[in-house]
């Protein structure tokens, strides 16, 4: 995990970034982690106009190192400049999903069945959990029949989460088609290996081969993959008089269909003066900006939801003299007053940390120069690195912070730029940055 944050207003954009990478992997039958804190997550987009772009969460693409791919891309991009932000944006999504060098056919199968079975995994767990309930609640085995309405209503569950999901971004309907007949065999292999155990209907196999094609062909933001990388790109089109941010959750490619969907803009301007946006671990900023912890605002909404859904109840339970259809109407009539009155509760909690917290802190962003812009973004990322470092949690936020500040007029400028090595002892990195040739003295 990381911690990045990007704060704009109407000058520029400043992005910061800490070092720290967590490697996974087994070692003597046991997982394991270790937090390297030397990564590089910000870049200059272009040498030559003023674009970055930050990265987050899986530190590579289809097995290729996130700076091996976008020093690539910005040497193929060049000179070359785009009108708008967003145009950038496309033009490095285009790139990721029509490069040969990024990714060979065979490493695109091996990424769809790894994808396509740890989400069956997520399936089969999902109903031997719901079985082990239902057991425990029957106090005996299941029969056949409840065993297969078990598993078509989970099932049917996650086919319906999907079916109304949205498209990546980018795909075409001949893409679709070709990505289906690549990867018909693919699902077919990983069903019979989950689902081994697990008797399924007819039904329950044709959804399930559904969704092993629609988890790559569309995106549901609260099904996020542990693969998932966050890519930002901020900074300026041609044609951009204010910064601008998008950023995208991105998940590998196969047969030309790449998985990425949108995951924030920010278009500053005239409704928008001034943004902080953070990125991946984002708690210690949110608290900060609306004064209270993000975990700790859902854990009060979601009791107080409960205790005014069970209100009505513990009420009636008191009254005497109503007839089954008076206490039935009533309480019909009590629940949809209370959910009328709790989502009048969150909206005011919602407009009082906004206009005591939020607004006050957006409106000295919208005032700040430069500098300042930087040194708030640096102090964000600290923060969470402060925060992990005194809890009993692994430090995931650590190491030096890379911070950059881009606008119109200066382009990208470096505040803070970490180097694995001597910059002193290594002069002709420099002199050939922009492709000039460097002094042989």
């Amino acid at each position: 995990m990381t911690a990045e944050v990007a704060i704009l207003n109407r000058q520029a954009v400043a992005m910061a970034a800490d070092s720290a990478v967590t490697i996974s992997f087994e070692s003597e039958g046991r997982k394991r982690e270790k937090i390297f804190t030397s990564a590089n997550k910000v870049f200059a987009l272009s040498k030559h106009h003023p674009v970055g772009i930050m990265v987050y969460g899986t530190a590579s693409f289809m097995e290729m190192p996130w700076e091996t791919v976008i020093k690539d891309y910005r040497a193929t991009l060049g000179q070359k400049s785009f009108d708008a932000l967003p145009d950038y944006a496309e033009g490095f999504l285009e790139y990721l999903r029509s490069t040969k060098m990024l990714a060979s056919k065979k490493e695109e199968d091996s990424h769809a069945i790894n994808y396509i079975k740890s989400y069956y995994d997520l399936v089969a767990k999902e109903i031997e959990e719901v079985a082990k309930q239902f057991r425990n609640h029957k106090k005996a085995s299941l029969t056949k029949t409840e065993i297969a309405k078990l598993v078509d209503g989970v099932i049917d569950q996650h086919y319906k989460l999907w079916k109304s999901a949205q498209d990546v971004i980018g795909i075409e309907k001949n893409a679709a088609q070709k990505l289906k007949q690549r990867i018909k065999s693919i699902i077919s292999k990983c069903q019979t290996e989950v689902f081994e155990k697990i008797p399924l209907t007819p039904k329950a196999k044709q959804q399930l081969n559904r969704l092993g094609a629609w988890i790559l062909l569309r995106s549901v933001q609260q099904m996020s993959h542990s693969k998932n990388s966050g890519v930002v790109l901020c900074g300026f089109g041609k044609k951009d008089m204010y910064p601008r941010l998008r950023a995208f959750d991105v998940n590998g490619r196969v047969a030309g269909v790449l998985h990425a969907s949108l995951n924030t803009k920010c278009d500053i301007g005239k409704d928008t003066e001034a943004a902080i946006v953070p990125f991946a671990q984002q708690e210690v900023v949110r608290n900060f900006l609306e004064g209270v912890d993000p975990s700790y605002q859902m854990a009060i909404e979601s009791d107080f939801a409960t205790i005014l859904s069970e209100l009505p109840l513990f009420i009636l339970n008191e009254v005497n003299g109503l007839s089954v259809k008076e206490r039935k109407r009533v309480e019909q009539i009590a629940q949809k007053r209370m959910q009328a009155q709790f989502k009048k509760y969150v909206k005011n909690l919602q407009q009082y940390r906004r206009r005591h917290h939020t607004d006050p802190i957006i409106n000295m962003v919208l005032a700040q120069p430069k500098d300042e812009l930087a040194d708030m973004a640096e102090a964000f990322v600290n923060l969470t690195s402060l925060r992990r470092r005194v809890s009993l949690d692994s430090e995931t936020v650590a190491g030096p912070i890379d911070v950059a500040v881009i606008s119109k007029g200066d382009g990208l400028i470096w505040i803070k730029r970490k180097h694995y090595f001597k910059p002193e002892l290594n002069q002709h990195f420099f002199a050939t940055y922009y492709g000039r040739p460097h002094d042989k003295k």
